[in-house]
């Protein structure tokens, strides 16, 4: 564990929600830290978020940060409810020393969880919604009684724009999501249970095609598609796609390849096809 000087006397840090106090009487010297109620998260985890330095006067500003970044840690876990508290106490060391060290209390309270997942529409209905929910279900990494970790939950998100662009589908993206408290399952341990809600945007089905391409074949064209599909098209994807075309031929050495659109729209359906 990390050893620090703090430099202040009856120095008390409490940080549960956003309120934080400080308070500092006089200059002194921490030789250690020590970690005090963690057991969701490793000692590793923790220590990577400490700023205090050891051997060094400790810092005020590091020490509210290392409160805060702890807190945030937490609750990238799924522990939203942590509360984190430092203090200055007075140990006497093995060699019969008196020495100061800087305690970091954690409550960390009890973790949120997925008790349930629901996939929701955002703007105008689609007619094949519920088979696209129930395939977006089959491909979730996250599932019923995982924590609500937010690195899980972002890939999640990601794994629904790419499901959805992979069926044609350009914008698509989750525009929200949201929590409802929800009933404990049977025979799960006690947290905070939660159903998790992703409020999905599809954005226009597009599709494509091409005429009068004799260099290079349909599938290299639509291999390039693909391959901007999984970047992720900007709002003018067209005109991206066109300036990808043109620079795949002039690199082959058709210098003087022209390109042009055409687009057909159905508005009441959001479907588009796009012709190069």
């Amino acid at each position: 564990m990390k050893s620090i000087h703090p430099l202040f006397i009856g120095l008390g840090l409490v940080l549960a929600g956003s309120s934080i106090e400080v308070k500092a009487e006089s200059r002194l010297i921490v030789q250690e830290i020590e970690l005090v109620g963690v057991q969701a998260l490793s000692p590793e985890d923790i220590e990577a978020s400490i700023e205090v330095v050891t051997g060094a006067e400790l810092d005020r500003a590091r020490l509210v940060r290392t409160a805060q970044n702890i807190k945030d840690l937490y609750f990238a876990r799924g522990y939203d409810k942590a509360a984190i508290r430092t203090e200055l106490v007075r140990k006497k060391s093995s060699s019969g020393q008196i020495e100061n060290v800087v305690q970091i209390q954690v409550s960390e309270g009890q973790p949120s969880r997925i008790a349930s997942l629901n996939f929701q529409l955002a703007g105008p209905e689609e007619e094949d919604w519920e088979d696209l929910r129930e395939e977006i279900s089959k491909r979730q990494t996250l599932k019923v009684g995982d924590l609500l970790d937010q690195e899980k939950l972002q890939l999640a998100r990601r794994a629904i724009q790419d499901e959805l662009a992979s069926r044609e589908f350009v914008g698509a993206r989750v525009v929200e999501t949201k929590l409802a408290a929800a009933p404990m399952p049977a025979g799960s341990e006690p947290a905070s249970w939660n159903e998790l809600i992703f409020v999905v945007e599809l954005g226009d089905r597009v599709t494509f095609g091409f005429q009068g391409n004799e260099a290079f074949s349909k599938g290299e064209i639509n291999a390039w598609i693909d391959e901007m599909r999984v970047v992720g098209f900007s709002t003018d994807y067209v005109s991206s796609i066109r300036e990808r075309i043109l620079l795949e031929y002039r690199n082959s050495g058709y210098g003087n390849v022209e390109v042009e659109t055409l687009t057909f729209e159905k508005q009441q359906r959001r479907e588009r096809h796009v012709s190069f």
